[in-house]
């Protein structure tokens, strides 16, 4: 997916129009931008790809403020790349074609706490720790952590997951339903806060991941878990990778509870890490004492040596004076 390559031969950048950068500029003012260094900024993410610059950048603060930007990008024909931060490794934020980026990050309001239900509403630009920042104090988080600070949009359009993902899933089964601003920049909105429901097509999967390409999406409604009372991290060594994953999953695989399981097996391998420890320290012990009764007959040697060496020194003494009386 990284590997560096050079794009598809026969694509031709599209530069936004004078008469669409006028429009653009007259609707946004000074929240439409040219600058280099600002085109720079969102021409790069976090892959290994070249900065490829979009020709202008604008800084939305609502839905139907990109309702108007992608309305008249479809008018003009201009390629449109949704940007968050611009953490993310799969190079969909590269202007390959030039084009218009629409800036999310204004969007920054959390719309509705619903706690009742254990659901959340929020504009794009809202990112996952200022969201469990802002919703602590009600017992709840979200749980999904792909490692960077990203935004819940870009995690939604790049189907985020990270190291929780076997317990509470991806973006894809924690995302309930969206506001997206289509192609020819009208407004949808998909998907309901109910958690049973079978109405229609399912448009919510099908935007969740799709990197900017079928719309922009503006709001996200997401699921929320109570906040676990603690959280333990430990380390745990396996003999083999299939071993290891023979833990993993054997309590998804077995009609053991989970949490049993998990407490059970955390006990042995805790009571086989204290073995392990107390094989360890007794040995240690062990080479110490070695040590000791090495240098404690080191010292014994040093000892009698020096004994030795007084008592030769005496008697060179004694007959040194008795050579001198008899001379």
């Amino acid at each position: 997916m990284n590997a560096p390559h050079e794009p598809p031969a026969g694509i031709a950048r599209r530069p936004v129009p004078a008469a669409m950068l006028a429009a653009l500029r007259a609707r946004f003012a000074e929240r439409c931008s040219t600058a280099a260094a600002v085109r720079d900024q969102h021409g790069r993410d976090e892959s290994i790809y070249p900065v490829t610059p979009p020709d202008a950048v604008v800084f939305c603060q609502d839905t139907s403020e990109v309702a108007s930007a992608v309305a008249l990008a479809a008018q003009y024909a201009v390629p449109v790349i949704p940007f968050g931060i611009g953490s993310s490794l799969e190079g969909h934020l590269l202007a390959v074609q030039g084009g218009l980026s629409i800036d999310l990050s204004g969007m920054d309001r959390i719309v509705a706490v619903n706690a009742e239900d254990l659901t959340v509403t929020v504009q794009a630009g809202v990112t996952r720790e200022q969201l469990n920042r802002e919703i602590k104090d009600s017992g709840l988080f979200f749980p999904i952590d792909p490692g960077a600070n990203a935004t819940l949009g870009g995690m939604a359009a790049t189907r985020a997951s990270g190291t929780n993902a076997v317990r509470y899933g991806t973006m894809r089964e924690n995302v309930l339903g969206l506001t997206v601003v289509t192609a020819a920049g009208e407004v949808i909105r998909t998907g309901t806060r109910a958690k049973k429901s079978s109405a229609g097509y399912d448009l919510t999967r099908l935007y969740v991941g799709s990197e900017g390409t079928l719309g922009v999406i503006t709001e996200i409604c997401v699921r929320l878990l109570p906040r676990p009372e603690a959280v333990k991290t430990m380390l745990f060594d396996f003999d083999s990778i299939e071993a290891g994953k023979y833990q993993v999953f054997r309590p998804w695989t077995s009609g053991d509870s989970s949490h049993s399981y998990v407490q059970a097996n955390t006990k042995k391998n805790f009571k086989d890490m204290q073995e392990k420890d107390e094989e360890a320290r007794q040995a240690r012990n062990d080479m110490l004492r070695a040590l000791q009764d090495d240098l404690d007959a080191q010292r014994v040697y040093l000892r009698q040596t020096s004994m030795l060496t007084s008592a030769h020194d005496a008697i060179a003494r004694v007959q040194s004076e008795l050579t001198a009386l008899t001379a």
